[in-house]
Protein backbone atom coordinates (compact mmCIF):
# COMPACT_ATOMS: atom_id res chain seq x y z
CA UNK A 1 0.00 0.00 0.00
CA UNK A 2 2.88 2.27 0.33
CA UNK A 3 4.64 2.15 -2.80
CA UNK A 4 0.89 2.41 -4.37
CA UNK A 5 0.35 5.95 -2.41
CA UNK A 6 3.55 7.15 -3.28
CA UNK A 7 2.40 6.30 -6.94
CA UNK A 8 -0.51 7.84 -6.71
CA UNK A 9 0.37 11.39 -5.33
CA UNK A 10 3.35 11.19 -8.20
CA UNK A 11 0.43 10.76 -10.54
CA UNK A 12 -1.48 13.49 -8.70
CA UNK A 13 1.46 15.61 -9.16
CA UNK A 14 2.12 14.88 -12.66
CA UNK A 15 -1.74 15.94 -13.35
CA UNK A 16 -1.23 19.24 -11.44
CA UNK A 17 1.95 20.22 -13.58
CA UNK A 18 1.58 23.09 -16.36
CA UNK A 19 -1.73 24.73 -15.53
CA UNK A 20 -0.45 28.16 -15.81
CA UNK A 21 -0.36 29.93 -12.11
CA UNK A 22 2.93 30.21 -10.89
CA UNK A 23 4.34 27.71 -8.16
CA UNK A 24 7.18 28.39 -6.17
CA UNK A 25 10.36 25.81 -5.74
CA UNK A 26 10.28 26.12 -2.18
CA UNK A 27 13.52 24.06 -1.81
CA UNK A 28 15.02 27.02 -3.67
CA UNK A 29 12.39 30.09 -3.46
CA UNK A 30 12.58 30.94 -6.82
CA UNK A 31 8.91 31.22 -8.47
CA UNK A 32 8.92 28.83 -11.74
CA UNK A 33 9.05 31.14 -15.45
CA UNK A 34 5.45 32.12 -16.59
CA UNK A 35 5.91 31.84 -20.62
CA UNK A 36 4.08 34.91 -22.27
CA UNK A 37 3.75 34.66 -26.10
CA UNK A 38 4.06 38.64 -27.82
CA UNK A 39 4.77 39.35 -31.16
CA UNK A 40 7.09 42.75 -30.88
CA UNK A 41 5.54 44.35 -33.86
CA UNK A 42 3.40 47.01 -31.95
CA UNK A 43 5.17 50.12 -30.52
CA UNK A 44 4.75 51.78 -27.90
CA UNK A 45 3.40 48.29 -26.52
CA UNK A 46 5.82 45.88 -27.56
CA UNK A 47 9.20 45.85 -29.53
CA UNK A 48 12.38 44.20 -29.50
CA UNK A 49 15.10 46.67 -28.51
CA UNK A 50 17.71 46.62 -31.03
CA UNK A 51 20.43 46.54 -28.72
CA UNK A 52 19.52 43.29 -26.27
CA UNK A 53 16.99 41.79 -29.27
CA UNK A 54 14.66 41.53 -25.99
CA UNK A 55 10.99 42.48 -26.17
CA UNK A 56 10.49 46.26 -24.92
CA UNK A 57 7.38 48.44 -24.64
CA UNK A 58 3.85 49.67 -22.54
CA UNK A 59 2.11 45.70 -22.62
CA UNK A 60 6.03 44.16 -21.67
CA UNK A 61 6.11 46.85 -18.80
CA UNK A 62 3.11 45.76 -17.16
CA UNK A 63 3.38 42.16 -18.11
CA UNK A 64 6.90 42.93 -15.99
CA UNK A 65 5.28 44.18 -13.23
CA UNK A 66 2.48 41.82 -12.69
CA UNK A 67 5.18 39.19 -12.46
CA UNK A 68 6.43 41.24 -9.85
CA UNK A 69 3.12 40.65 -7.96
CA UNK A 70 2.20 37.21 -8.25
CA UNK A 71 5.57 36.06 -7.87
CA UNK A 72 6.45 34.94 -11.35
CA UNK A 73 9.77 34.99 -13.75
CA UNK A 74 7.92 35.85 -16.94
CA UNK A 75 9.62 34.58 -19.57
CA UNK A 76 9.02 36.21 -23.58
CA UNK A 77 8.44 33.62 -26.06
CA UNK A 78 7.99 35.77 -29.78
CA UNK A 79 5.14 34.45 -31.52
CA UNK A 80 3.15 35.62 -34.60
CA UNK A 81 0.00 37.23 -34.05
CA UNK A 82 -2.10 35.58 -36.43
CA UNK A 83 -1.22 32.40 -34.85
CA UNK A 84 -0.77 33.31 -30.76
CA UNK A 85 -4.13 31.72 -30.24
CA UNK A 86 -3.11 28.59 -31.50
CA UNK A 87 0.23 28.49 -29.68
CA UNK A 88 -1.57 29.45 -26.37
CA UNK A 89 -3.91 26.79 -26.44
CA UNK A 90 -1.50 24.05 -27.63
CA UNK A 91 0.62 25.21 -24.90
CA UNK A 92 3.74 26.73 -26.04
CA UNK A 93 2.92 29.73 -23.65
CA UNK A 94 1.23 30.39 -20.28
CA UNK A 95 -0.80 33.35 -21.19
CA UNK A 96 -0.41 35.87 -23.84
CA UNK A 97 0.16 39.81 -24.20
CA UNK A 98 0.44 41.34 -27.33
CA UNK A 99 -2.57 44.23 -27.60
CA UNK A 100 -4.71 41.65 -27.82
CA UNK A 101 -8.49 43.59 -28.02
CA UNK A 102 -11.30 41.36 -25.77
CA UNK A 103 -13.76 40.61 -27.80
CA UNK A 104 -16.72 38.55 -28.14
CA UNK A 105 -15.14 35.94 -30.56
CA UNK A 106 -12.24 36.10 -29.23
CA UNK A 107 -13.88 34.56 -25.70
CA UNK A 108 -15.13 31.22 -27.97
CA UNK A 109 -11.84 30.02 -27.58
CA UNK A 110 -9.52 32.27 -25.41
CA UNK A 111 -10.09 33.66 -21.66
CA UNK A 112 -9.15 37.43 -21.07
CA UNK A 113 -7.83 38.97 -17.63
CA UNK A 114 -9.90 42.33 -16.86
CA UNK A 115 -8.84 45.43 -18.83
CA UNK A 116 -5.70 46.77 -18.31
CA UNK A 117 -5.61 49.41 -21.26
CA UNK A 118 -8.37 51.04 -23.29
CA UNK A 119 -7.68 52.52 -27.31
CA UNK A 120 -9.33 53.52 -30.00
CA UNK A 121 -9.11 52.19 -33.65
CA UNK A 122 -7.89 55.13 -36.04
CA UNK A 123 -7.18 55.30 -39.92
CA UNK A 124 -4.31 56.76 -41.63
CA UNK A 125 -3.77 58.14 -45.24
CA UNK A 126 -1.04 59.93 -47.00
CA UNK A 127 -1.05 63.49 -46.13
CA UNK A 128 -1.63 64.70 -50.37
CA UNK A 129 -4.22 61.79 -51.22
CA UNK A 130 -7.23 63.04 -52.50
CA UNK A 131 -8.73 59.89 -51.90
CA UNK A 132 -9.49 59.41 -48.49
CA UNK A 133 -10.10 62.47 -46.20
CA UNK A 134 -12.18 61.04 -43.99
CA UNK A 135 -13.36 57.51 -42.65
CA UNK A 136 -16.38 57.46 -44.83
CA UNK A 137 -14.21 57.80 -47.86
CA UNK A 138 -13.60 54.71 -47.51
CA UNK A 139 -16.56 53.23 -48.49
CA UNK A 140 -17.59 55.99 -50.55
CA UNK A 141 -14.48 56.37 -53.07
CA UNK A 142 -13.34 52.19 -52.88
CA UNK A 143 -10.64 52.68 -51.03
CA UNK A 144 -7.62 49.83 -51.04
CA UNK A 145 -7.08 49.82 -46.95
CA UNK A 146 -4.31 48.00 -45.26
CA UNK A 147 -4.97 45.74 -41.78
CA UNK A 148 -2.88 43.34 -39.64
CA UNK A 149 -3.86 39.79 -40.46
CA UNK A 150 -6.87 39.27 -37.29
CA UNK A 151 -6.81 42.23 -35.98
CA UNK A 152 -10.45 43.90 -34.57
CA UNK A 153 -9.49 46.75 -37.53
CA UNK A 154 -9.83 43.88 -40.18
CA UNK A 155 -13.30 42.81 -38.43
CA UNK A 156 -14.88 46.34 -37.84
CA UNK A 157 -13.98 47.34 -41.78
CA UNK A 158 -15.73 44.25 -42.91
CA UNK A 159 -18.46 44.14 -39.89
CA UNK A 160 -19.58 48.04 -40.39
CA UNK A 161 -19.30 47.06 -44.43
CA UNK A 162 -16.99 49.72 -44.62
CA UNK A 163 -14.56 47.94 -47.05
CA UNK A 164 -15.48 45.42 -49.41
CA UNK A 165 -13.15 42.08 -48.84
CA UNK A 166 -11.85 42.61 -52.15
CA UNK A 167 -9.93 45.88 -51.26
CA UNK A 168 -8.89 44.27 -47.61
CA UNK A 169 -5.28 43.94 -48.25
CA UNK A 170 -3.96 42.20 -45.22
CA UNK A 171 -0.31 42.24 -43.92
CA UNK A 172 1.39 40.31 -41.09
CA UNK A 173 2.16 43.82 -39.25
CA UNK A 174 1.11 47.31 -39.41
CA UNK A 175 4.44 48.41 -40.85
CA UNK A 176 4.35 46.41 -43.86
CA UNK A 177 0.87 48.38 -44.48
CA UNK A 178 2.34 51.78 -43.85
CA UNK A 179 5.35 51.16 -45.88
CA UNK A 180 2.24 50.53 -48.93
CA UNK A 181 0.75 53.19 -47.96
CA UNK A 182 3.79 55.22 -47.77
CA UNK A 183 4.02 54.31 -51.45
CA UNK A 184 0.76 54.68 -52.95
CA UNK A 185 0.05 51.32 -53.23
CA UNK A 186 -3.22 51.22 -51.10
CA UNK A 187 -5.62 54.08 -49.78
CA UNK A 188 -5.29 54.19 -46.25
CA UNK A 189 -4.13 51.98 -42.94
CA UNK A 190 -6.33 50.89 -40.04
CA UNK A 191 -5.10 49.90 -36.98
CA UNK A 192 -5.20 51.22 -33.22
CA UNK A 193 -4.51 54.92 -32.48
CA UNK A 194 -1.39 54.53 -30.26
CA UNK A 195 0.21 51.81 -32.46
CA UNK A 196 -0.23 54.15 -35.50
CA UNK A 197 0.44 57.49 -33.65
CA UNK A 198 4.00 55.69 -32.95
CA UNK A 199 4.88 55.04 -36.67
CA UNK A 200 3.57 58.22 -37.85
CA UNK A 201 5.86 59.79 -35.96
CA UNK A 202 8.95 57.95 -36.76
CA UNK A 203 11.04 59.81 -39.52
CA UNK A 204 10.29 57.38 -42.19
CA UNK A 205 6.49 58.54 -41.97
CA UNK A 206 6.53 61.67 -40.34
CA UNK A 207 4.99 64.34 -42.22
CA UNK A 208 4.09 61.92 -45.07
CA UNK A 209 0.88 60.23 -43.12
CA UNK A 210 -1.60 61.54 -41.17
CA UNK A 211 -4.34 60.00 -39.43
CA UNK A 212 -7.98 60.94 -40.62
CA UNK A 213 -10.47 59.86 -38.74
CA UNK A 214 -12.03 57.65 -35.51
CA UNK A 215 -12.64 53.86 -36.94
CA UNK A 216 -14.49 53.33 -33.29
CA UNK A 217 -14.94 54.33 -29.66
CA UNK A 218 -13.04 52.41 -26.87
CA UNK A 219 -11.77 48.99 -26.48
CA UNK A 220 -9.85 47.23 -24.26
CA UNK A 221 -6.87 45.14 -24.08
CA UNK A 222 -6.89 42.14 -21.70
CA UNK A 223 -4.19 39.48 -20.65
CA UNK A 224 -4.76 36.37 -22.65
CA UNK A 225 -5.28 32.84 -20.68
CA UNK A 226 -6.39 29.35 -21.89
CA UNK A 227 -10.05 28.77 -21.45
CA UNK A 228 -10.52 27.03 -17.65
CA UNK A 229 -6.76 28.39 -16.33
CA UNK A 230 -8.98 30.51 -13.50
CA UNK A 231 -6.00 30.00 -11.02
CA UNK A 232 -4.15 32.25 -13.41
CA UNK A 233 -6.22 34.92 -14.27
CA UNK A 234 -7.27 35.24 -10.43
CA UNK A 235 -3.78 35.94 -10.19
CA UNK A 236 -3.43 38.38 -12.85
CA UNK A 237 -6.52 40.32 -12.11
CA UNK A 238 -5.49 41.02 -9.04
CA UNK A 239 -2.45 42.50 -9.73
CA UNK A 240 -4.00 44.47 -12.62
CA UNK A 241 -6.13 45.90 -9.84
CA UNK A 242 -3.48 46.78 -7.62
CA UNK A 243 -1.51 48.52 -10.19
CA UNK A 244 -4.87 50.19 -11.13
CA UNK A 245 -4.96 51.05 -7.70
CA UNK A 246 -1.15 52.21 -6.96
CA UNK A 247 -1.67 54.37 -9.83
CA UNK A 248 1.05 52.11 -11.87
CA UNK A 249 -1.03 52.02 -14.93
CA UNK A 250 -1.63 55.16 -15.10
CA UNK A 251 1.75 56.12 -15.10
CA UNK A 252 2.58 53.90 -17.77
CA UNK A 253 0.01 55.07 -20.06
CA UNK A 254 1.28 58.97 -19.07
CA UNK A 255 4.86 57.46 -20.24
CA UNK A 256 3.40 56.11 -23.37
CA UNK A 257 2.08 58.91 -24.58
CA UNK A 258 -1.30 56.63 -24.61
CA UNK A 259 -3.66 59.52 -23.31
Amino acid sequence: MGRLCVLLTLVALLGCKHQGAPSTDHSSGVARALIVGIDPTTPPFESLDPKTNQPIGFDVDVMDQIGRIIGAKIVYRIADFKTVFDGLNSRQFDAVISAVTITDDRKKVVSFSDPYVDIAQVVAARKDNSRVKNVQDLSRNDALVGVQTGTTGEHLLLVDALVQDKNLRRYDNVSLALADLKVDAIDAVVDDQPILLNFLSTPEFRGQLIVVGPLSQTESYGIVARKGDTALLQQINAAIKRLRDEGVLDRLVVSYHLR
